[in-house]
């Protein structure tokens, strides 16, 4: 079963290790400047597999759900943080701070 639930909403085993939830992302650019940003992170088998290539921003369609997606967004900053770095491939890749997938 595939969940487009996020994280913090569903049991994990409800989901069999696919979901989404916001996630501090590093990335380098070439001069070696490190920008910070919250991204959208979606999982399978509890792998990070694809991320939006733009930082996400809160937003609701009232008070209550844009407060809602503010909380989100903390635990996104109470999280590990995941750094993009770019394989021998070329391929982008998600890496913890041990340079580990996630």
């Amino acid at each position: 079963m595939t969940c487009s639930k996020r994280k913090d909403e569903v049991e994990i085993d409800d989901c069999d290790g696919d979901y989404w939830n916001e996630r501090v992302i590093v990335r380098t650019d070439e001069q070696g400047n490190q920008q910070y940003a919250i991204h959208e992170v979606f999982y399978e088998n509890y792998r990070p597999t694809n991320w939006t290539k733009e930082p996400v921003a809160p937003i609701g369609d009232s008070f209550d759900e844009l407060r809602e997606a503010v909380e989100h967004f903390r635990s996104a900053l109470d999280a590990p943080i995941l750094f993009e770095v770019k394989g021998s491939d070329g391929n982008l890749s998600l890496v913890d701070e041990e340079g580990c997938s996630s």
